[in-house]
């Protein structure tokens, strides 16, 4: 009895570190706090304690503190510097009908709904609120515009579905969930937050566990990609529908709209969980092993060494010794391989289609964001390998920026469509395959079969990768997606946004597509055998060009040309004449630098830095043409903004040589590309000179 009420009386005294007030009890000072099973980030989430619990301090470790949540009665271990003393109780205030009949008895609310005694009005109806209505998957839009939509449905305790959005990035710990298959019936899951540098978005990415016997769309495991790192929402899609048509073994994925507890949690990609399993339904051998780099090391890049420490740090591996060294036994074998006879080692120790479609695919859709992760290797029963893509969410024209402090570095709109077929890490399967004459001819074949150049006969999918189809391919997912996206709670996403980042993936396409013309025509030379160019890495690669100039015949509709600077693929204009006007001769020329003249009242910091210069060089003819320039924002070292550039005011000045005029304009500031809302009339011989700047007009 004497030491009960010992350590009542220390549980009553302030405890070192903390206020007095503490021992009426303490409280978030953040809207949200994890409460954990220990002191740590390692330690998974037991409680979310929210502003206005009262929680009881135990103990105090290391700035931890050991609570009680006097609210949801659990205790854990939440850091000291996010409590403040929790404040006096305000005296009730009483209305004239109140003060006559009495209070509501605790617990309800109007018309006697529940209610979460201890938490904000918002907090407290979280868990609680109904789903917004969400529109099931019926077909609309234009004929052949449907793609389907899955629907997943969960159960999971209200306050397990609240920490599981709010988990910090570290945390790996699992929940228990019920998931409704297909039949109506149930079955248990664990479900837990997937993905690496993902996890730092607000909408995170999950997979759930399947009980044993119980399948969801034929996957025990279902793998949900949030799409929160991408505006667009399509780009994983699209460079999974573009390996489904070349054949290659790999997932197939679906978009899912995800319910917990009957509230839309938004839209999500369903991707086919990759393992031997699947493989084997793809055509590849039964019974092999699956390798993965980690994401998080980026050395699984089959370089040397290859002992053992370093496999296991760089890699995700099979069990066993035998399967390390039978990774150790290709790196040291793709190391010792010539140049010259690659071809033949490719065909001896991999299935070569699927090396070789995977490098034409990353060249087509500018990712480098691979070759040391993102990828996976199988190693069949007899010994032959193949490489499984993976992770296309840094491609159609995204850019990792190694000036910014991460995740920002990944999660920008920074913008480029010209890094040459060898940008990425280093790999020797990558650089041998592309420095091998008859490999690289096979890649360049297959590169002008997929920009509809010139077709290859038996081959699929030509012609996948023109500024059409692409556009067509777009319209339906807009059409498909638009209301199940714009709905979802966490993306946060506008109409309008969400059109300009799929604008951007057809800008892409469309100058992506110009940029390889010219290198398998040869009019922009590329030297495969120059080291790797790695655009992750700092320093910046030399400087763009200062002055460029194309000429060329500009055609009518509303497939604009491009003409680009021959040597380097750059676009210098684009122009579509208006209707019913025959193709006519044109030049185009850019400045790059701050602009020599700047129109009256624009501040020249408020432009951007580039001129462009647009002429009709046919003798006798006015042309009328949509106009189209694009600037640089590659990364924060490498773009053309004057400092008080504001993108969205962006608006295009015409100069004949006698006065500047404003010209309506629109402007994309995901692809950094500025266009005329109107046709501009084109005077032969004439020279229009043009700058952007975010002024007001005067």
């Amino acid at each position: 009895m004497r030491w009960t009420a010992i350590l009542w009386l220390c549980l009553a005294l302030p405890w070192p570190g903390i206020p007095a007030a503490a021992a009426e009890g303490l409280t978030p000072r953040v809207r949200a706090l994890h409460v954990r099973a220990g002191p740590g980030t390692e330690h998974p989430v037991v409680d979310l304690a929210v502003r206005g619990d009262r929680l009881d301090p135990r103990e105090r470790r290391d700035g931890w503190l050991l609570v009680r949540n006097a609210r949801t009665r659990r205790i854990g271990w939440v850091r000291a510097r996010y409590l403040r003393p929790l404040p006096p109780p305000s005296p009730p205030r009483q209305s004239p009908s109140t003060a006559q009949s009495g209070s509501q008895p605790t617990g309800t609310g109007r018309k006697g709904t529940r209610k979460a005694p201890g938490l904000p009005p918002r907090a407290a109806s979280r868990a609680l609120r109904p789903a917004p209505a969400v529109p099931e998957s019926r077909p609309h839009g234009p004929p052949g515009s449907f793609i389907p939509l899955l629907t997943l449905r969960l159960h999971m305790e209200p306050l397990d579905a609240a920490v599981l959005m709010r988990k910090e990035a570290d945390d790996t710990s699992t929940f228990p969930a019920r998931v409704r298959l297909e039949d109506g019936t149930t079955a248990r899951a664990r479900i837990a937050v997937l993905g690496s540098s993902s996890r730092h978005v607000r909408k995170r990415s999950l997979l759930l566990y399947l009980e044993p016997g119980h399948r969801w769309h034929g996957q025990r495991r279902i793998a949900l990609d949030g799409l929160g790192t991408d505006p667009s929402l399509v780009r994983e899609w699209l460079a999974w529908h573009l390996f489904a048509a070349l054949g290659v073994p790999g997932p197939r994925v679906h978009y899912v709209r995800l319910f917990i507890n009957g509230r839309y949690q938004g839209l999500y990609l369903f991707t086919e969980w990759v393992d031997a399993e699947l493989l084997a339904r793809r055509g590849l051998a039964s019974g092999g092993r699956l390798y993965q780099p980690r994401d998080a090391t980026y050395c699984g890049d089959l370089r040397p060494p290859f002992d053992a420490r370093r496999l296991q740090h760089c890699w995700h591996l099979p069990d066993g010794k035998a399967a390390r060294e039978a990774l150790a036994r290709l790196g040291r074998s793709l190391a010792a391989a010539r140049v010259e006879t690659f071809d033949a080692f490719l065909a001896t120790h991999f299935h070569p289609e699927t090396v070789l479609d995977w490098l034409a695919v990353n060249v087509l859709l500018d990712d480098g964001d691979t070759y040391n992760k993102n990828y996976f290797l199988y190693r069949e029963p007899a010994g032959r390998w193949a490489v499984i893509p993976w992770d296309y969410d840094l491609s159609f024209g995204r850019n990792w920026d190694p000036y910014l402090p991460y995740p920002r570095n990944l999660f920008n709109d920074r913008f480029q469509y010209y890094y040459p077929p060898e940008s990425g890490a280093a790999n020797p399967l990558k650089e041998k395959t592309l420095r091998n004459p008859r490999l690289r001819d096979w890649i360049f074949r297959r590169l002008r079969h997929l920009l509809g150049l010139h077709r290859e006969p038996g081959a699929p999918a030509y012609g996948w990768f023109t500024p059409a189809a692409m556009q067509r391919r777009l319209d339906r997912l807009e059409h498909t997606l638009r209301r199940a996206a714009l709905a979802d709670p966490r993306l946060g996403l506008t109409a309008a946004r969400w059109h300009e980042a799929l604008e951007a993936i057809a800008d892409f396409t469309a100058r992506r597509r110009a940029y390889l013309r010219e290198i398998l025509d040869g009019a922009t030379p590329w030297d495969p055998d120059r080291a790797t160019w790695d655009p992750a890495q700092a320093p910046p690669p030399p400087p763009l060009p200062h002055h460029l100039h194309r000429k060329g015949r500009a055609g009518p509709g509303e497939e604009e040309t491009l003409l680009t600077a021959p040597g380097w693929g750059l676009v210098v204009a684009g122009l579509a004449l208006t209707e019913g006007e025959a193709p006519a001769p044109v030049s185009a020329e850019l400045d790059a630098g701050p602009p020599a003249a700047v129109p009256p009242g624009q501040d020249p910091e408020a432009c951007i830095r580039r001129t462009w210069f647009v002429t009709a060089t046919a003798p006798r003819r006015t042309v009328r043409a949509r106009l189209s320039f694009e600037y640089l924002e590659e990364n924060a070292h490498r773009h053309e903004k004057g400092s008080r550039v504001k993108e969205p005011g962006l608006r295009l000045w015409a100069f004949d040589g006698v006065r500047w005029q404003p010209m309506p304009t629109r402007v994309n500031t995901l692809s950094n590309v500025l266009r005329t809302l109107g046709p501009v009339r084109l005077a032969p011989q004439h020279m229009l000179r043009f700058v952007a700047c975010s002024g007001k007009t005067p």
